[in-house]
């Protein structure tokens, strides 16, 4: 029987973030070749085309969609937990 967590006197190492990096046009180019004959084509097209988060377009309704004048509009997005 352990009287106390050995692990609890361990400092854990900070995890290093990355830089993001956008896509060039030519790179978005290419993916766009690459997933045009797939069932996400449509939703990697608006994604890379409005700038969108994936957490704001896999939010979107369709009442936020409005066609006529060619626009999306922003009014929720998902939270991962």
């Amino acid at each position: 029987m352990l009287f106390r967590n050995p692990a609890s006197l361990v400092d854990l190492p900070r995890l290093g973030r990355k830089e993001m990096r956008a896509m060039t046009p030519d790179e978005a180019s290419a993916f766009l070749a690459a997933v045009s004959d797939t069932r996400m084509a449509a939703l990697f097209i608006f994604a890379l085309t409005t700038g969108m988060r994936p957490q704001e377009y896999l939010a979107l309704k369709w009442s936020d969609i409005d066609l006529n004048k060619g626009t999306a509009t922003v009014r929720r997005a998902i939270v991962w937990s």
